[in-house]
This record gives structure tokens, sequence and C-alpha cells, in this order.
């Protein structure tokens, strides 16, 4: 006679158990036997490539496989309908940050199966029928797959120095670039592609936050200006003094004033503005400033 149970726990494995999910119409029965054995054939490229695509990350692996099922009086039965299976701990579980259990079939498709790692790291899935199962995971040392950075006319390094052509999403990029050709000068970045928000496009060394893709940057040069004036000396007396912040904030204020344009855009940012009236007067009280376009 059959005798209905809600939970079979293998006797070989206290961890191993099945149990009938909650408004399910699987049907387990006593002295029924589960058997579940490790699978350790080779696994296929295609598949591998599968599981990576299921998880989104191209680190993620298979940890090991199951062939797991159920017998009855030496027959191979199913459930007739969603039960839980729950498998024995990892011992290495603490290594991955992502644990999942998926169902791959003869021709190598990969379905995700309803996961949940227990407290004591046994780790539960549900299904309604048998077969090969898989444990997935990704190590908690990988990361979304690390972006390339293309830097033309420059350089990427990381935070060490180092320099660098690919880093993960979120990590601190400075830029620096070449030296400039003769008769030329540093103009500005520019962003080839990639969303990339500079923290300062027009100088020669700036830093980014490395975005989720690819990135292309490069340097770009302009020529050198004449000689015949020096940043600064808007009036071009040949001095640097509040002379010419007078004058430089009386054009800003649109009256009738012609200074050298060129040798008031100190911040060589292409406009005449208080940003320049406040760099020539820390430069006029002699701190550490540059005026003009920085090499």
């Amino acid at each position: 006679m059959l005798v209905k149970t809600d939970e079979i726990v293998s006797p070989d494995n206290s961890e191993i158990k099945i149990a009938v999910s909650e408004d399910s119409n699987a049907v387990l029965y006593e002295n029924t036997v589960i058997k579940v054995e490790e699978v350790k054939d080779e696994i296929a490229e295609d598949v591998k490539a599968n599981v990576q695509v299921i998880v989104g990350n191209d680190d993620a692996e298979i940890l090991i496989s199951y062939d797991i099922s159920l017998i009855l009086h030496d027959e191979t039965v199913q459930p007739g309908g969603k039960v839980e299976v729950t498998l024995p701990a990892l011992e290495n579980a603490d290594d991955y940050k992502t644990l999942q259990v998926v169902y791959i079939d003869d021709r190598g498709n990969v379905t995700p199966c309803e996961t949940r790692v227990n407290a004591d790291g046994t780790i539960t899935f549900v299904t309604d029928h048998f077969s090969q199962y898989s444990i997935i995971g990704v190590h908690n040392s990988s990361h979304a797959a690390p972006y390339t950075i293309t830097v033309t006319d420059g350089k990427a390094t990381s935070s060490t120095g180092a320099e660098i052509s690919k880093v993960e999403e979120g990590t601190k990029v400075t830029l620096t670039a070449n030296a400039a050709p003769t008769g030329k000068i540093f103009d500005k970045w520019v962003v080839v592609s990639g969303d990339v928000t500079l923290a300062g496009a027009s100088k020669a060394t700036t830093t980014f936050t490395m975005p989720k893709g690819n990135v292309e940057i490069k340097a770009t040069y302009k020529d050198e200006p004449d000689s015949d004036f020096t940043y600064g000396d808007a009036n071009g007396d040949g001095k640097i003094n509040m002379l010419d912040v007078l004058l430089i904030r009386k054009y800003i204020a649109k009256q009738p004033v012609t200074p050298n344009l060129i040798a008031s855009d100190v911040t060589d940012d292409g406009k005449i503005n208080m940003l320049d009236v406040l760099l020539i007067r820390k430069y006029i009280a002699k701190q550490p400033v540059t005026l003009g376009p920085q090499k």
C-alpha cells in the first residue's frame, strides 16, 4: 500500500530532500528513494556560453551538476507537480556572490529554476520533473567584464599610476595628454564614444569615472598663439595687474572697451567671464596658478 508524504529525505545525506511545494499537485510516497549522482562529463562550450547569457555575466560558471531521480519499487517516477529540491551546501559557497540552479536539456538549452540559498548553505530549487540540474555561480572576485579605454594622443592610468586599457565600471580613470607637437598647444579632450563626463575637458590632465561600456577619447591640439602678448595682460602694457582686471570686468559688463581677447581668456575655455578675473587676481596675489593653456 502506498502512503503519501510531504517530504522525502535521502538516507545517505540528510541535506538532500524533496518536499511538496505549497498549492502543488505533486504526490510523494513513502519508501521513495532520492537518487542524486554528480555528473562529471565535460561541459560543452555552447552550454557554457548559454549559462553566461542566462546569468548576464561572462564570469558565470557551472560549479557542479547532478542527475536527480526518484525511485519507487525499482522504477523511476516523477512527482506530477512542483516540488522543492534541496541540495547539499557547497564547500566554497562563500566564494560566490551568486548561486543559481539551472536545468540543462539534451540540446544544451539552459533554463533557470527558482532558487534560494538557505541559512545553512543548502540550496533549494523548484521543479516539476527530475533530470540533470547544475548549480552555477559568479565568483566574488569576478565583476562585470572590464570595458575598453582607447586614448588617442594620450594615456589612461589608474589610481596607482599604472597605464590601463581595460577597467571596470565605476573606476576613476586619469587622462594625460601627450606633449604637444611643435608649434601646438593642448586644446581639449574630445569624447569620441562612451557616456563620459570629464572633470575638465580643457585640462591636459583630467579624470573621469568609467561608465558601463567601452570608451574612446582623444586629445586635440591647436596652434600656439602669437608670442606678442601675455596671458593676463589684457591692456597690452607688458604688466599683469589690477588695471587688467578692471578692463576685463568692464568688458564683461558690456562697456565700450577693447581688451586683448586672447590674453584675457586666461582659463582658455573660449569665454571671457569672472573665472578669468578670479584667476588673474590669484596670479596678482602670487598664488600658484597658471594663466593660459596648460601645455
